[in-house]
Order: structure tokens, then sequence, then C-alpha cells
């Protein structure tokens, strides 16, 4: 996100730094898709499944709340996309 707000608003001194921002994205990327194959990993071999929940809005009466759970199915779906990504 750093880099595209610097291409957006600093576009000749960010260009100037393509192949260092080009390899420090691919290298997070990297890193992410290796967690997300431990993460698999870890669903694999029988941990359960993780649910966080938080209130977003609150109003009276009135509460809306979000969240996520990693199961295996989000596991699995992380790795596809952060191996897409990485590719």
């Amino acid at each position: 996100m750093l880099l595209g707000v610097g291409l957006i608003s600093f576009g000749k001194t960010t260009n100037q730094f393509r192949r260092a921002s080009s390899t420090f994205i691919v290298s997070i990327m990297g890193a992410t898709m290796t967690f997300a194959i431990a993460l698999l990993w870890s669903q694999i071999q029988g941990h359960e499944s993780y649910t966080r929940m938080l209130d977003w809005a609150a109003a009276g009466d009135f509460h809306l709340s979000m969240g996520y759970t990693i199961d295996h199915l989000t596991a699995l779906m992380l790795v596809i996309v952060t191996t897409v990504a990485f590719w």
C-alpha cells in the first residue's frame, strides 16, 4: 500500500527504486505464503478452528458484529490466494 501511494504521489522518485520495491513486495508475498501454508498444516494436524468476533457498531439495542473464522476451508483458500499472488 505504501508503494502504491508513493507511486501515485511521488512517481519519479519511487520509480527510481523499482527493482528494490519489487524485490520487497515479492519477498513479503513469499513470507505470507509461508505463513498460510503453516496455518493450513496446523489445521490438517487437528488444531481446532479459531473464531474472533467483535462489536463493530452499537447504538442502543442495535449491535453489529464482525469477525473471522480460521478453519480447514479458510486455511486452504489462504494458501491458494497467496500462492497465486506470489506467482
